[in-house]
């Protein structure tokens, strides 16, 4: 029984979804660039008038935000956010999917062990990740190409790599919360709230209190920091320990659920 093929075919419309959503979204503020970079200077003065905490909640750095790079990692905050949506999205699904729809025992009486069920669920959605990236990085690579300003390619993969790293983390809180839960009904509210109180922290709070970085992964890879410095290692390690401890968290709490026959 191939649960890895099975999660893959039924993943299949939310991937072309969450494609287009995600490369659409990118492609159409991509090609406002021209525009806006010929008419910067008039757009300087209306971002005068722009409160300070807006410029922060929406991580606006006037300084760069006329080239091509700078102007790239400001559309990549608002994609990071639905890119966390679906992550997250996925992550409370996974599992609680059969629960939900009363197909977990049937799923349990199949000659497959429960540690072989939660990894191929989890290497579906890593799949599904790395899918994202790759079809993301491709289609922004050929409108930048298409626009015509130089710019880094390193810089490039290093700013859409961060999605991947941001996707699997909040995978990875999904899924943990998931099996916290006794029963899941419905998926969307949850990962909602869950990605939009993480997003709240890192626009309101983490301005004021740089200590907060370590709690939202929205703050662990800012795309001005990258195109600046690169990745930060704390933030990396950060990263990693997060993604290893909720995901081996699930499993442990995977392995002692009780799934009720129907």
């Amino acid at each position: 029984m191939n649960i890895y093929k099975r999660e893959l075919r039924g993943n299949i419309k939310s991937i072309i979804g969450w494609l287009a959503a995600i490369c659409g979204f990118g492609t159409m503020y991509m090609s406002f660039f021209p525009v806006f970079r010929d008419d910067y200077k008039t757009f300087l003065k209306y971002m005068d008038d722009m409160p300070d905490v807006m410029k922060e909640a929406l991580k606006i750095n006037i300084n760069t935000l006329g080239t091509i790079m700078g102007y790239f990692a400001f559309t990549l905050t608002i994609v990071s956010l639905l890119a966390a949506i679906q992550s997250c999205n996925l992550g409370v699904a996974v599992l609680s999917r059969e629960e939900r729809e009363k197909t977990a025992d049937f799923l349990l009486t199949k000659p497959v062990s429960r540690c072989y069920i939660f990894g191929s669920k989890v290497l579906s959605a890593m799949t599904v990740f790395i899918i994202n990236t790759i079809v993301y990085t491709t289609v922004m690579f050929a409108v930048m190409s298409l626009i015509g300003d130089s710019f880094s390619k390193k810089t490039l993969l290093l700013l859409t790599f961060s999605v991947f790293l941001l996707q699997m983390m909040f995978f990875a809180i999904g899924i943990f919360i998931s099996m916290l839960l006794k029963k899941v009904k419905a998926v969307l509210p949850i990962s909602l709230g869950i990605v939009f109180l993480f997003y709240a922290v890192n626009a309101f709070l983490v301005p004021q209190h740089e200590y907060l970085r370590y709690i939202t992964p929205f703050s662990y890879f800012l795309p001005m920091d990258i195109i600046g410095n690169g990745y930060e290692l704390k933030f990396v390690i950060a990263c990693t320990v997060v993604i290893i401890t909720l995901i081996t968290g699930a499993y442990v709490l995977y392995k002692k659920r009780n799934i009720h026959a129907v």
